[in-house]
């Protein structure tokens, strides 16, 4: 048997790191060959979009967005957080691993805001290559319909999620982004569905991973974990079911696992992590 590893398709929850970093480290935009008035003006205009003002709209927004855009490309783990949550991959996919970033969707509130920030992340996105598409979840963000926007943030992940597996990839969600209730709710709704969800931890500094299918069926993550090979650093399993070889898949650029001709390996940290969760 001859395993193979499948293409990654990244769900991101779309917050909106890139503007309020444009605003904090507006010095950058110097690097750029930016004049102080050109600063000024980008930054107001960021401002604008980023307290969901009407008046981010137009050429000069479009402009300025632009400019976020460039300096989140010269400065992708500064600027923000989904990117830098999702650096392992990045990083592979920019080495030549193209698997690692077969489609990227994002998923942006429905606000003002939110679009801004999704402009900028599809900006970037594009300028390296990946496929890239864009939901913007219904009522998200809006206030007095919170409990809408979490029903439709749920619904659209899963639907999102299964769209992924039909196109041949495997789905991964990256959590950094967005407020913590929904973050909370993203993680819940990818249960099930989604092998692997992870975020940037905010006192670590470091990508946590979170395999999820320990938490959709315990007994069946404790019974293949049991069965597992100690290579030493890995644990290796054969005849894998399919959920495990679509988590390995995910975990290949990090350095957590190894996809061979007839034997997965994950790393004793990730074997850890199922066997706590599938308590």
């Amino acid at each position: 048997m001859e395993l193979d590893r499948s293409p990654l398709g990244h769900i991101v929850l779309v917050g909106t790191s890139t503007l309020r970093n444009t605003i904090s480290k507006s010095n950058l935009l110097a690097s750029l060959g930016f004049t102080s008035d050109d600063i000024r003006s980008i930054v107001g205009i960021v401002e604008k979009c980023n307290s969901n003002s009407e008046e981010c709209s137009g050429d000069e927004a479009a402009k300025a967005l632009d400019a976020v855009t460039r300096l989140t490309l010269n400065y992708p783990y500064d600027m923000s957080a989904e990117l830098n949550g999702m650096r392992p991959w990045l990083e592979a996919f920019k080495s030549g691993d193209s698997k690692a970033l077969g489609r990227v969707i994002l998923l942006e509130t429905d606000t003002v805001s939110g679009r801004a920030a999704g402009d900028v992340l599809e900006g970037v996105f594009r300028q390296y290559g990946v496929s890239v598409d864009r939901e913007t979840v219904s009522r998200l963000g809006i206030p007095g319909f919170f409990v809408e926007g979490i029903n439709n943030l749920l619904s659209m992940i899963r639907r999102v999620a299964q769209d992924i597996i039909e196109a041949g990839h495997c789905p991964l969600i990256n959590l950094t982004g967005g407020f913590k209730p929904e973050s909370a709710v993203a993680l819940v709704s990818s249960i099930g569905y989604i092998p692997l969800g992870y975020y940037i931890h905010e006192s670590f500094r470091d990508v946590i991973y979170i395999p999820l299918y320990p938490l959709a069926d315990k007994s069946g993550a404790r019974s293949v974990i049991s069965r597992g090979i100690d290579r030493g650093e890995w644990i290796g399993f054969r005849d894998p079911p399919e959920w495990l070889t679509c988590l390995a898949s995910t975990l290949v650029p990090p350095g957590k696992a190894a996809i061979g001709r007839e034997e997965i390996q994950l790393s004793h940290d990730i074997i850890e992590i199922i066997k706590t969760l599938s308590r």
